[in-house]
């Protein structure tokens, strides 16, 4: 999102009392898996191709999928463990595309949620490391390792943004020594992508954009104002974020004007870049002056108490735009927002589901399915809105061939739930369990104490 100055000092200073969470990671002690998991009369959606493949088994071995057939013509070896799905949906495990990882408790909430891939959006300054913030790819390694119950993570280096920042998080690049530096540094430290953020000079950018492709770590984040999204398309960035190459969220106007959508969409499709909208941010985001709404909600007792504090105060740093009317803002940039996003869908670019997760009124695992259904409030197909959630989220970060689709030779990393979400969206809420890591997790489990 984009913002003056004066109006992140706030949330600066909560990311500064967030910055000493713990980032001490669960470290659980797996009980072993049988050599073989087999879900049994599973109805398997496996978004690679269309529909439902009705009364199948998924054999498991060694965390990939080894057999996909009828349940009828598969036979399981000695000692498989059976998981009867009794006519339940087995897919792939949903991702969340925009997060900012907080705490240990956040992964199991992720899980809980169906929710088995997610991008953390910007590392935090050097310093922080020493105050305990996550580092990502410390994470990566324990996750691979096994010493780590979680999604898969993919995450971004520090922010990279102009003279004068945004907010206090930010590395400022104002010389060609200073951009090259950061994106080496950035590709040499373990990360998977670069963050631009909203003020960087075109210079500056164009500088990243060289480096960034010489070293091949993509360019995401938000497209800087005097970039504008035809230097974004041209780059091209692998993914924007919030829009706000499309619509300002600042002002409550549209960057691009409607009778140029089509033209831009189709560009944006045709550069393959990636959309991650975020609209759940304006959809649950409390309305000006009214955090009562967090604190009486049960969920929000639940968060560590530095981000109960850093929500508190940082409520009306979002509302300090120029759009006049403050009580109606975030109604307003919802409402702006989804028809850009069925305009990008009608040309084929690719969305990615993501939410901002940790930001103000924006809990980590629910807040992406709810971006689901506010997907299909915008006139996205089901479908649609599953590939969005699954393959496409594999595909930005090259991963397709590994995950995000059910498919034999593919890592078993799916969610189950009770009820279709081809029939209905809001079946994404029932979830049953997921498997990761060549593990299977009831939500019950997930969700102990």
């Amino acid at each position: 999102m984009q913002r003056p100055v004066t109006a992140w000092k706030t949330r600066g200073m909560g990311m500064m009392v967030l910055m000493v969470l713990s980032a001490c990671w669960q470290k659980p002690t797996p009980t072993p898996e049988a050599p073989w998991i087999a879900f049994t009369h599973a109805q398997v959606i496996p978004i690679h191709t269309p529909g439902v493949l009705a009364d199948h088994t998924v054999l498991v071995r060694d965390g990939r999928i080894v057999k996909l057939g009828k349940s009828d013509k598969i036979s399981l070896p000695p000692n498989t463990r059976v998981i009867d799905l009794q006519g339940q949906f087995l897919l792939p495990g949903f991702s969340d595309m925009h997060v900012h990882l907080t705490e240990s408790k956040d992964l199991l909430r992720f899980l809980a949620h169906g929710i088995t891939r997610i991008r953390n959006m910007a590392a935090p300054p050097a310093y922080a490391r020493w105050l305990g913030s996550p580092h990502v790819p410390d994470l990566k390694e324990a996750l691979a390792e096994g010493r780590v119950i979680g999604p898969q993570v993919t995450g971004c280096g520090p922010f990279l943004d102009g003279n004068p920042p945004q907010n206090s998080l930010t590395t400022v690049i104002d010389t060609a020594e200073a951009a090259r530096k950061a994106v080496q540094e950035t590709a040499a430290a373990g990360y998977d992508c670069v963050k631009i953020y909203n003020r960087l000079s075109p210079e500056m950018f164009a500088v990243i954009r060289e480096e960034a492709r010489r070293l091949n770590i993509p360019l995401m984040g938000h497209v800087p104002l005097h970039v504008g999204i035809e230097g974004a398309l041209n780059a091209p960035m692998k993914s924007i974020e919030h829009l706000n190459a499309y619509v300002d969220n600042f002002a409550g106007v549209y960057r691009v004007p409607p009778e140029q959508w089509q033209t831009v969409a189709q560009r944006t499709a045709a550069q393959g870049v990636y959309n991650c909208p975020t609209l759940v941010i304006w959809d649950q985001h409390p309305v000006y002056g009214r955090f009562d709404l967090i604190e009486n909600d049960p969920r929000f007792t639940q968060l560590h108490w530095a981000l109960q504090v850093f929500w508190k105060h940082s409520l009306d740093s979002v509302f300090e735009v120029t759009y006049a009317d403050k009580r109606r803002y975030p109604a307003h940039i919802l409402a702006l927002s989804k028809p850009m996003v069925k305009a990008l869908y009608d040309a084929g670019a690719p969305l990615l589901i993501g939410t901002d997760a940790n930001f103000t009124g924006i809990y980590p695992g629910w807040s992406a399915l709810r971006e689901m259904e506010l997907f299909a409030e915008a006139g996205i197909p089901n479908a649609g809105i599953l590939e969005a959630a699954t393959l496409n989220a594999a595909r930005v970060v090259g991963v397709a061939h590994e995950e995000g689709s059910v498919e034999v030779g593919k890592k078993a990393q799916f969610v189950v739930l009770k009820e279709n979400p081809l029939q209905d969206i809001r079946a994404v809420y029932a979830t049953v369990g997921v498997m990761v890591q060549g593990r299977w997790f009831t939500r019950a489990e997930l969700q102990k104490p």
